[in-house]
């Protein structure tokens, strides 16, 4: 019997997030998911008169060439892949793993053979600021154990948060992203945190769908140097320093963290500030091979707090209080 929602989320990720036009190619990169998936997002790629190409891989698989590779080895790696992405016009990348501890032990040099290889000249170099993409996570027992539910429970949290009307949220944020680009001073007020910084003159962009699923974040960066006080994040994170990006989340579906960031990063009422590489698209200065997003959530069960824009108060206790910002609320944004 098919599945409708493996048909629900092709269509997102097709038609919406990538927005694929007759005649566009997509690079669809498959790590360890359900091949029905894949054939899912092939046949809706077709259906859209688009042009799949399809890279099926296996985390162990990639471990096991990590812990061998030579530079030499993982340069015709990156070759291979250089070609398809150039080739492109848009990328979806599904990534699951039965296992998300599955690379730890790949030694720190090998990884970063991989990363100023592959990484870096494939998606760095290439798919994050030249062509349309969207990435995301397959649902796995053990994610669901890594958020504290059931299997089944996990699945069907993860379809209902990346399949939601993602356009009547990217509306309802555009408030959001205009008043960050007209905000110079931002306060955050939480236990344990009183930080200040400027954002202004650095574009705020709105996360609608287009990159991440599960998504609802707006972004921007902080001025280098302006970052002045003291934070204390509130949410456990995995992680293969200064301040360089500084986001906003409001998933009116994601109200808990699970240790999984493109999930933590979303959270109804949460900020996240990120130390290392900050985007082109809010860029600060700032070029680093670290990109870590570390949450702080301000609803009233962890501890609430109030976030600032030039001393007007937008947020309180992870609710947003301003008429403009209302329709970022969870009751506004839910089905």
């Amino acid at each position: 019997m098919p599945d409708t929602r493996y048909s629900s989320l092709a269509d997102t990720l097709i038609n919406y997030s990538c927005d694929l036009q007759p005649g566009e190619t997509v690079f669809i990169e498959a790590i360890d998911v359900p091949h029905r998936f894949t054939r899912e997002l092939v046949r809706t790629a077709y259906q859209a008169e688009a042009v799949p190409l399809v890279f099926l891989k296996s985390q162990s698989v990639m471990r096991e060439l990590m812990l061998g590779a030579s530079e030499r080895q993982m340069t015709l790696w990156a070759d291979s892949e250089v070609v398809a992405m150039e080739g492109a016009d848009a990328y979806i990348g599904i990534r699951g793993s039965d296992n998300v501890s599955e690379l730890s032990d790949v030694p720190a040099e090998r990884m970063n053979v991989y990363e100023t290889t592959v990484w870096k000249r494939v998606h760095i170099d290439i798919r994050v600021d030249q062509k349309k993409w969207t990435v995301l996570r397959w649902p796995s027992a053990s994610m669901a154990q890594l958020a504290q539910v059931s299997t089944e429970a996990f699945e069907d949290f993860y379809f209902r948060v990346c399949t939601m009307d993602y356009p009547r949220m990217s509306e309802a944020m555009m408030p959001l992203r205009d008043l960050m680009n007209a905000t110079d001073r931002v306060r955050i007020v939480s236990p344990g945190t009183d930080i200040s910084f400027s954002i202004a003159g650095i574009p705020a962009v709105e996360c609608d769908g287009k990159r991440n699923i599960p998504d609802g974040e707006v972004f921007t960066a902080p001025v280098l140097d302006s970052v002045n006080g003291t934070i204390q994040f509130n949410t456990e994170t995995l992680y293969q320093g200064v301040t360089h990006e500084f986001a906003i989340g409001f998933n009116p579906y994601i109200t808990r963290p699970m240790k999984d960031i493109l999930f933590d990063e979303k959270i109804a009422g949460s900020i996240h500030l990120t130390p290392g590489n900050a985007y082109e698209v809010a860029f600060n200065g700032n070029r680093s091979q670290v990109h870590w997003d570390l949450v702080l959530i301000q609803t009233p069960e962890w501890g609430g707090g109030e976030l600032y824009f030039d001393d007007r108060l937008v947020r309180k206790d992870g609710r947003f209080v301003v008429p403009e910002l209302e329709g970022l609320n969870p009751e506004s944004l839910e089905e």
